[in-house]
Parts: structure tokens; C-alpha cells; sequence
């Protein structure tokens, strides 16, 4: 049984249509590299292998006997071959019920690399927001060099204290340690995706990963229906009840005979004999309970889709229901913020006469504290964007040649 093309089925019919290119290229180097996805994969593959064996006939028996004989008779031995096998039918019920588990075991391996990448993402997600607020920091701290150079300058001339030169000289402090602590947050994430990335040097991705990806909230509709549509996990549940209701009919089959057929030699000192045997097995014992124990496995696996899309639609809504908040709080930032250049004319009226330092420098820290809690929430609505748009992560998932398995 091959894997593969079952891979590709549920990568067909199950794929969320792509939302503009974004991080798709990053997260696909990163999950074709990463060591716990490339062991998952081989863990499957092992899965899959011992799944075909356990429809495989038993092993053909061979025996020999040699007797002596007494009182001159003459020695004699014999040989015979024997193959046993179950009920003809139950081998294609069994192939159909193997065939629907192995599809369930891809698209729950679907799932596993979606939760990965989902990770991958979020990491993405963390370097983009570290970046911009580095950026931030180093945008204040050129301010303030060129500040302190204009103050320091006048000072030497008599035009401004050492009081004033002193106050830039605190705010630079304050600055820089910041500044210093993103870049060791940033440092340390940059780590993270380089052992997510398989130790591989990932310098590349961290450039490319200069904003975010833009997504538009849709319709909480769409998102809920995605659920039972697109989610992996849900599919390989569902697969998983329809190869429990198969082993349903394959346990009651196993109330069928078995049978064991087989030629025997004998060879005598005056004689020689050959012929076949035939036996048959009746399973009054050994199938006790089976048809019951798999009745129940088939409606536990009912239960669970049912548990698991409660489960998924209640984090949908409220993931929803987040984003939909954060957005309307970023909206306002961005009416303040995203329209002019708020430092420029911070400086503008400090250069006029309009305000004092102390009074800019002040400012300016206001600027910062708010320019960190708009960043904070950009930052806090692209992880509920990510999760709300997990799916789309569906067109991204490389597929392990090794799962090919024949």
C-alpha cells in the first residue's frame, strides 16, 4: 500500500486556498529541515509498515520425521508441507479497514506538521515584533546622538547647561539598556529558529522576515466552517470511526473458520505414500468479545469528532473575538501613529522654543511607552490572525519521499 497518493487525496480536497505568499517559502525550508518533523515522518512510515504485515499470511509450516525401525523392519521417514490461512473474505475486509486507518494515520501526520509549522510561524511572528522594536529604540537613539551632539556642542559655547547635557545623557542610558535587551531577545529567537531550521544557518529568513503578513479578518462564518472542512485532525477522526465501524464487520468474520491445507511424504522401506490433509478451525473461543470491544472503539471514535469540534469551534470564537477587539484598538493607534511623523515634530517644537527639553525628553518617552503597547498589540492580533488562519498552512507541508512505503 502506498502512502503517498493518499497524502496527495487529502492535500487536494483538504487545502485552504493560498492568502498571498507571506511566510509560505520560510516555513517550508524550515519544516523540510526540521529534526522532530523528519522523525515523526520515519515513526509513520514504521507505523504504516506494521500496519500491511498484520494482513500477511502465517508462515508455511514444513516438517520432517525420521524413525528407526526394529528387528530389521527398516527405517522410514517423511516430510510435509502445511499453509494455514482465515476465512478468503476476511483478508479484503481486513486491506479495507488497513487502507482507511493508513489514511487517517497521514492526515493526523498532516496535523503534526501543521501544529509545527504553526510554531515556525509564531517564532516568525516573535522576530518580526523584536525587529520592529528594535527598530523603534534605534530610531529614538539616533535622535538623541544628534540631540546630545547639538547640546553638547552649545554647551561648550555657553548656550546650554551641563544640566541639559546631563538629562539627554539619562535618557540615553535608558534607551540603550532597552535597546540592549531587545537584541538579546532577538538574538535569542534567531537561536531558536536556527535549531527549528535543523542547525542550518537561517541569516536569509531573518532578513526576509521584515513585517508581517497581511491578512484581512473575514467573516467569523468562514472560519467556523473551516473547521470541519479543512482541519486534519477532525478528518483523521473521522477516518478513524470509519475504520472502527470496518473492523466492526472484520471482528465478525472473525467468527468464520480458518483453514489449514498441506501435502505429506512418506517414504517406507517397501512403501511410499503422498498425499494431501485438510483442516479446519472453528473460532469458539478466540473471537469472544471481539464484535463487542469493536462496537465500542467505533462509538468512542463518534464521541471524539463530536468532543473535538466543540472544542475547535469554541477556540475559533474566541480567537475571533480577539482579533476582532485588537483590530479596532490597532485602528486607533494607527490614527494617531500612522499618519504623521510624531518624533519630527517633537523635535520641530523643541527647535522652536515651544517646549523644553525636559519636556521633550519627557515626550519622547511617552512616545516610546506608546509606540511599545501599539507595537505590543500588533503583535498580540498577528498570533490570533495565525491561529484563525491555520489552514492556509496546508499548502506548505513537504511530504517525506520515505513515506512512500510499498
Amino acid at each position: 500500500m502506498k502512502i503517498i497518493p493518499f497524502i496527495i487525496v487529502l492535500a487536494g480536497v483538504y487545502t485552504v486556498p493560498a492568502h498571498g505568499q507571506g511566510y509560505g517559502r520560510f516555513l517550508e525550508e524550515v519544516a523540510s529541515n526540521n529534526l522532530e518533523l523528519s522523525s515523526s515522518a520515519d515513526m509513520m512510515a514504521a507505523e504504516l509498515a506494521t500496519l500491511k504485515s498484520e494482513n500477511n499470511l502465517p508462515d508455511p509450516e514444513v516438517g520432517f520425521d525420521y524413525m528407526w525401525g526394529r528387528h530389521d523392519v527398516g527405517n522410514k521417514y517423511a516430510l510435509s508441507v502445511t499453509q494455514s490461512f482465515d476465512w478468503p473474505g476476511l483478508y479484503h475486509a481486513r486491506a479495507k479497514a488497513a487502507k482507511t486507518t493508513s489514511m487517517a494515520m497521514a492526515s493526523l501526520a498532516r496535523a503534526r506538521c501543521m501544529d509545527k509549522m504553526m510554531e515556525v510561524e509564531q517564532l516568525f511572528i516573535d522576530i518580526i515584533n523584536t525587529r520592529k522594536n528594535l527598530a523603534l529604540y534605534s530610531e529614538s537613539m539616533r535622535l538623541l546622538d544628534s540631540l546630545m551632539a547639538k547640546y553638547s556642542k552649545g554647551a561648550a559655547n555657553g548656550e546650554f547647561t551641563r544640566l541639559d547635557v546631563n538629562k539627554i545623557r539619562l535618557s540615553q542610558l535608558s534607551v540603550c539598556r532597552r535597546k540592549a535587551d531587545i537584541q538579546t531577545q532577538l538574538d535569542g529567537l534567531v537561536s531558536d529558529l536556527q535549531a527549528t531550521n535543523g542547525g542550518k544557518p537561517c541569516a536569509h529568513i531573518v532578513d526576509g522576515l521584515s513585517d508581517y503578513e497581511h491578512r484581512a479578518l473575514r467573516p467569523e462564518d468562514e472560519y467556523l466552517a473551516q473547521v470541519e472542512r479543512y482541519d486534519p485532525q477532525v478528518m483523521s477522526s473521522v477516518l478513524t470511526r470509519q475504520s472502527q465501524e470496518q473492523m466492526v464487520k472484520v471482528a465478525k468474520m472473525g467468527n468464520l473458520p480458518s483453514f489449514s491445507i498441506g501435502y505429506a511424504y512418506e517414504n517406507e522401506p517397501d512403501e511410499i505414500h503422498n498425499g494431501i490433509s485438510v483442516s479446519m478451525t472453528l473460532p469458539f473461543f478466540s473471537n469472544r468479545n471481539k464484535v463487542k470491544a469493536a462496537k465500542y472503539a467505533a462509538r468512542a471514535a463518534e464521541t471524539d469528532i463530536a468532543a473535538m469540534m466543540v472544542d475547535r469551534n469554541t477556540v475559533m470564537r474566541s480567537d475571533y473575538e480577539k482579533a476582532r477587539v485588537l483590530k479596532t484598538e490597532l485602528d486607533e493607534y494607527d490614527e494617531i501613529f500612522g499618519n504623521s511623523d510624531y518624533l519630527t515634530l517633537l523635535k520641530k517644537s523643541l527647535d522652536g522654543g515651544q517646549m523644553s527639553l525636559l519636556d521633550y525628553i519627557q515626550e519622547m518617552q511617552y512616545y516610546l511607552d506608546e509606540m511599545s503597547t501599539m507595537l505590543s498589540t500588533a503583535y498580540e492580533l498577528q498570533q490570533v490572525m495565525a491561529r484563525l488562519n491555520r489552514y492556509s498552512l496546508l499548502d506548505h507541508i513537504p511530504t517525506p519521499d520515505r513515506l512512500d512505503t510499498t
